[in-house]
């Protein structure tokens, strides 16, 4: 071999070596320094999760179940598969306290039995086959936390989801939950004698729920409110003494979490026997004063009216009629970009009040709404609902609107206290009439806490101006089959409920995760120009269609005339309806024209692009490169 072939036959084998080895070195490199130029920072963890996991105290293991092999055939799993791989690869690279495993379950393998022993699920294949794509987290005490399928269509709320289950097992402790409420909640003994019974003589089915998930306590005063209190649930809060106002307002601007519920008019709100449709008296209850001092009220004794939103209701005598104060919210009336209400679909809510926000609110805090009314929706007075509520005077009293009314709130930021002057005098308690005898008897220490003049961290609270949408009336269909009661949820009701307390009860890392936005990105300037081009061709089409139809009408006036009439000869009609269906042929002729005509805009319009990004970008980015080494050769 010739000395010039030898050489070149060894560079070549130099520059084989020199690719393979840059690849493996640069691969690791790479996962490491990153660039996310998405718009909305898809591939890169949030702020709130990069402190959620910095401050892990123990660690964590991550399993990921991912058919990877297996998914081969379904590009729509794969691809997303890969994608929660390599999201999950960020938390690890983020904390050593992160130990992320990859588990690829084959069929028939060790692997696929564990993922269905730890209750994982997938698509069901033929032959008994599945394809997993789920997490379980774990700590070192064995506590786990599963994520049975990533589910595709909650990719915006991925990093919460994961982020959520980290937490919960870092803090397997149970959260805290205070629940205060004058309704009697956990039902009351009927009483035989009395003819009627209201829906409060049975508990709530939600309390049930919220002692698996909680340590729940029921209040029976708040004041004080206990220090190891979290979470603080108010329900109803009506006619609260001074001294219970000061309660809350110090235990808001602790900086600790609370979901508080109120109402215009609470049909739960009724004494024993009374029919609450049939009595008056005071039945709203009222924001706390702290909220209402910073801008935020709910307008006392107004209800929302809501054609758009209205719910059939059918009347003892088979009556159908639209009653505009029992809204059906869909999820176009939620946030889809909040984590509790961004997977909502349909939700019942009864006699609901709304917020206003004044400008210094709007200033100060961050409100983000999560349920609203339709846009046409108006205001009415609750007095509209006494006496049964008559459909007829609530359809008279509504007159459309032009703006959306905020039922559910999220507050963040800052407040301040509602008492400058410090803690009022001691005086009579509120005491809550929900409670059973002898927990009313057990005594509460008093509140020695130093006084608060406003936050000492940002606030997080979630308002909601209705009550009843959590009682069984409204939320659940009960049954009972052969002794046993069956219970189902009819709407999204109490997912709502215990959404925000998930959402509420996390840490606040936790709660500054929001939607993390669609890895999927429509081409917007291409849809703009195919919906510029069908809106020109379908309007033609639209009049093409409207001429045939006239035309298809004048044939069989025709055909009517000509047995009715029988002075017109039978030449005159032929003629005439020759001539008709001459213009019918031509205009469908016109017609498949014009929807030839949408189709090849569409066809050049793909062909544009395609030729755009096969060969004019690689063309400019050539150009460019042959400009700079022009331009590098002349400073040699």
């Amino acid at each position: 071999m010739k000395p010039i072939q030898t050489r070149s036959f060894i560079g070549l084998i130099a520059i084989v070596i020199l690719f393979i080895v840059i690849n493996a070195v640069s691969a690791p490199i790479f996962r490491i320094f990153r660039l996310d130029l998405t718009q909305e920072h898809i591939y890169s963890l949030s702020d709130g999760t990069k402190t959620l996991v910095k401050n892990l105290a123990e660690p964590v293991k991550l399993k990921y179940y991912f058919s990877a092999t297996d998914s081969n055939d379904y590009p729509v799993l794969k691809n997303y598969g890969e994608r929660v791989q390599d999201l999950l690869s960020g938390y690890a690279r983020l904390s050593k306290q992160i130990e992320l495993e990859i588990v690829d379950p084959r069929p028939d393998s060790e692997e696929a039995e564990w993922a269905e022993k730890y209750g994982l699920s997938g698509i069901q294949l033929p032959g008994g086959f599945v394809l997993y794509c789920g997490l379980v987290v774990a700590n070192e005490t064995g506590k786990e936390e599963t994520i049975a399928f990533f589910d595709p269509k909650r990719e915006e709320f991925l990093e919460y989801d994961i982020s959520r289950l980290i937490s919960s097992v870092s803090n397997p402790n149970k959260i805290k939950v205070g629940i205060y409420s004058p309704l009697p909640l956990e039902g009351v003994m009927k009483n035989p004698y009395m003819r009627q019974q209201t829906e409060g003589s049975d508990p709530w089915y939600f309390l049930n729920e919220l002692k698996q998930l909680y340590d729940m306590e029921i209040l029976r005063e708040l004041s004080p409110i206990p220090p190891e209190i979290n979470l603080l649930i108010l329900i109803h809060p009506k006619q609260l003494s001074e001294t219970d106002q000061y309660a809350v307002d110090q235990y808001i601007l602790s900086g600790k979490s609370a979901l508080i519920l109120v109402d215009p008019f609470c049909e739960g709100d009724a004494s024993e026997g009374q029919n609450p449709m049939m009595m008056g008296g005071a039945r709203d209850s009222e924001l706390p004063p702290t909220f209402t001092k910073a801008g935020i009220e709910m307008p006392k004794g107004k209800i929302i009216l809501d054609r758009d939103l209205a719910t059939q209701v059918q009347t003892q005598n088979g009556e159908v009629f639209n009653y505009y104060v029992w809204l059906n919210l869909t999820s176009a009336q939620t946030n889809k970009s909040d984590a509790i209400t961004g997977k909502l679909e349909s939700l019942h809510i009864p006699y609901s009040g709304f917020f206003m926000m004044k400008d210094q609110a709007k200033k100060d805090l961050v409100i983000e709404p999560l349920l609203s009314s339709s846009s046409t929706a108006s205001i009415g007075d609750s007095s509209l609902l006494l006496f049964g509520g008559s459909p007829e005077r609530i359809t008279q009293s509504y007159s459309p609107g032009i703006e959306k009314l905020p039922i559910a709130v999220r507050v963040t930021g800052k407040l301040k206290t509602a008492f400058p002057a410090g803690k009022p005098k001691a005086g009579e308690k509120t005491e809550n009439p929900g409670l059973k005898e002898e927990e009313k008897n057990k005594t509460q220490p008093e509140d020695t806490s130093p006084h608060l003049s406003e936050s000492m961290k940002p606030v997080h609270v979630v308002l909601v101006a209705d009550v009843d949408f959590i009682s069984n009336r409204f939320s659940l269909n009960v049954a009972n089959f052969m002794g046993n009661v069956l219970i189902n949820p009819i709407n999204d009701n109490l997912n709502f409920f215990f959404n925000s307390l998930e959402s509420l009860s996390g840490s606040a890392s936790l709660n500054a995760i929001r939607s993390r936005g669609k890895f999927a990105r429509p081409f917007t300037r291409v849809k703009e120009i195919e919906k510029h081009a069908e809106s020109r061709w379908l309007e033609e089409e639209k009049s093409l269609n409207q001429r045939v139809e006239e035309i298809n009408t004048r044939i069989q006036a025709i055909m009517q005339q000509q047995d009715a009439n029988k002075a017109l000869t039978d030449t005159a009609i032929v003629d005439e309806l020759q001539k008709f269906r001459n213009e019918k042929a031509e205009t469908q002729k016109k017609l498949r024209t014009v929807r030839k005509n949408l189709r090849q805009e569409k066809e050049e319009l793909g062909t544009q692009l395609f030729l755009i990004n096969t060969f004019l970008v690689p063309f400019l980015i050539l150009l460019y490169g042959l400009r700079v080494m022009i331009l590098r050769g002349r400073h040699v």
